[in-house]
């Protein structure tokens, strides 16, 4: 583990111990957050999800959902696609929600059981 590591893992660590802490005082500040302006929290809230998640701006994740579905070609309700494996923020493409739910199926059972299926008829 190098340096690095081990001061981002003491960081969480302190930052776990502030929030078990003072959890009552920070749900008050969201809940304050959200009453003023509560397009502008949402707003944050998904930001913040697609950096921890994909590791993309929103700028980014704009220019990319725009191109269709890299598996069927199909522009209806679109997904940026990611490895559930890999830990570090990543995106594989955009895929439609059926081209992902299938994708996602294979990945967790395994091909070989779709041909196997698809072979006895």
């Amino acid at each position: 583990m190098t340096d690095q590591d081990k001061i981002k893992n003491q960081n969480r660590a302190r930052y776990a111990r502030y929030r078990k802490k003072h959890w009552g005082k920070i749900l008050e500040r969201r809940r304050a957050d959200y009453t003023k302006t509560p397009r502008k929290y949402l707003d944050k809230l998904q930001r913040d999800w697609f950096r921890k998640r994909y590791g993309l701006s929103m700028e980014e994740y704009d220019s990319l959902i725009v191109n269709p579905c890299q598996i069927c070609g199909s522009n209806h309700n679109k997904k940026i696609d990611h490895d559930h494996t890999v830990s570090k923020p990543h995106y594989r493409g955009v895929l439609c929600n059926s081209c992902n739910l299938l994708l996602g199926r294979i990945e967790s059972i395994g091909i070989d059981k779709f041909v196997k299926y698809l072979s006895r008829s």
